[in-house]
């Protein structure tokens, strides 16, 4: 898109400076957590992608593997040792399977890990693990108290889980008309579905307006 400045990357865990490619802030999944993710992963026989810089590693190619990582177009590579080494500076761990699967599985994740790791669904199928403290809402604080920019003066727009903590957290939280059903309800502000523009209609309409 050409835009220069911070992003929020990894659900919260990095803030990036996309001027100088460097991060201005940063969470770190725990070694020994990372630990538990991989075993877990491989006792259920789901396919764990983990995160290093912004690189994805994974144990062997999937299907799964495959489609994500060329959707995003990310720097990617398979290691069939990953479950055997100690990793580091790891800011998530994203889990693909059955989307069934996944709903079952994240309030029992959420429970078992809770205090200790955020986990949450983004897309049909994910399960994503970053440190406790990591969320898009504690970002955004961050970056906002940085810039010297209030609460008040923010808009955030969402539509998923992942989404949930900035859009409570800004001043006027916003939902995409198909987000998800909880985003929906926790929005100031329901705009147009991603497909119908609904970032410019929302700067149409209200921003350049109020």
């Amino acid at each position: 898109m050409g835009i220069e400045g911070p992003v929020i990357n990894y659900g919260g865990a990095i803030i990036m400076d996309t001027r100088t490619d460097r991060p201005i802030y940063t969470t770190q999944i725990p070694g020994e957590m990372v630990q538990d993710i991989l075993s877990l992963a491989a006792n259920r026989k789901m396919h764990v992608h983990l995160y290093q810089g912004d690189a994805v590693v994974y144990e062997k190619p999937s299907q799964y593997s495959e489609a994500y990582v060329s959707r995003l177009g990310l720097p990617h590579w398979a290691d069939p040792a990953i479950r055997d080494k100690q990793w580091q500076d790891v800011p998530k761990i994203l889990i693909i399977t059955e989307d069934e699967k996944a709903k079952e599985l994240i309030p029992v994740l959420q429970k078992k890990y809770a205090g200790k790791l955020k986990i949450s669904g983004s897309s049909a199928g994910y399960i994503e693990f970053n440190h406790v403290s990591a969320h898009k809402g504690s970002a955004a604080a961050i970056l906002a108290e940085q810039l010297g920019i209030s609460p008040a003066q923010t808009v955030a727009v969402g539509d998923n889980s992942l989404d949930m903590e900035m859009i409570q957290w800004a001043g006027l939280g916003c939902a995409v008309g198909n987000a998800q059903p909880d985003i929906l309800a926790a929005a100031d502000l329901v705009l147009p579905t991603c497909g119908d523009m609904a970032v410019a209609h929302l700067i149409d309409t209200v921003l350049l307006k109020g």
